[in-house]
């Protein structure tokens, strides 16, 4: 990434991987092009039968702002 002109560290993109830093739209089109994947592909698929709170609580974690998945959301389905 750094070689297309980001200027971004390993602990960067350590961060990117786990979901704790924004990365905005364009940052997603740029690392699309680096990957060599689908804009698409770097996007979580979402149930549309299901409240977008739980998909947003699914992919971002941050305990400062609330944002944390209940106890019951770590169970297993049966």
């Amino acid at each position: 990434m750094q070689r297309t002109g980001w200027a971004i560290s390993r602990s960067g993109v350590s961060k990117i991987e786990g979901g704790t830093v924004y990365v905005h739209d364009f940052q997603v089109t740029w690392l699309a092009a680096v990957l060599g994947v689908p804009r698409d592909a770097l996007y979580p698929q979402l149930d549309s039968g299901r409240p977008i709170q739980d998909a947003i609580l699914r992919y971002i974690h941050n305990a400062k702002r609330g944002l944390v998945l209940p106890l019951a959301s770590f169970s297993r389905p049966s």
